[in-house]
């Protein structure tokens, strides 16, 4: 089963657990200001090289939907 953008940080329990304390509800804890998991990874409280694969995860989800939403524009 493929993995979508939304359900990413629900595969890092760590992530689930803090993610009520983001500034932004649906917070994805890649480019958002005031991430609670990107503070926590910041102040060494959650593993940095855990978050880069994660970071690593979600660019390679987003290019393969953007990638996918232009083929299916270009077929119709």
């Amino acid at each position: 089963a493929q993995v979508g953008l939304e359900d990413l940080p629900s595969c890092y329990p760590e992530y689930a657990e803090v993610s009520g304390e983001c500034k932004f509800r649906g917070c994805v804890h890649v480019h958002e200001p005031e991430c609670k998991v990107k503070e926590l990874v910041l102040s060494g409280n959650l593993s940095p090289r855990r978050y880069d694969r994660y970071v690593i995860i979600y660019n390679e989800i987003s290019k393969r939907r953007t990638l996918y939403e232009r083929n299916r524009h270009t077929r119709h």
